[in-house]
């Protein structure tokens, strides 16, 4: 699991980095999604729907087989989601030293 995080972590960085300075101009040119026509914000605003989607349909899996998330996991649920709006609203630095103080604190527990 720490690999696929890692790897996932990876390709963010990656991914922020080559598009976190498209043009507005790149940013509404035309696209195509499911038959419908949109633009490239629409487009690279459907991914994280999209993660969160399938997201919801493992707990949904998880939960039927009788799996259920501790008191911990909803906390930290919460904390990355609010983590990932701070990234959203341009604080990916403030995101980032938030997601260090917390490492830092669980090793030392």
């Amino acid at each position: 699991m720490g690999q696929i995080l890692a790897r996932l972590a990876s390709v963010r960085t990656e991914t922020n980095r080559s598009l976190g300075d498209l043009t507005p101009a790149a940013i509404t040119r035309p696209s195509a999604w499911v038959g419908y026509e949109v633009d490239v914000r629409f487009r690279l605003h459907r991914f994280p729907a999209h993660l969160i989607e399938h997201t919801i349909q493992c707990e949904k899996t998880l939960e039927a087989l009788g799996w259920r998330p501790t008191e911990g996991r909803h906390i930290v649920r919460r904390l990355a989601s609010l983590l990932g709006e701070i990234d959203g609203l341009g604080g990916d630095a403030e995101a980032r030293e938030i997601e260090e103080e917390l490492v830092t604190r669980l090793a030392s527990t």
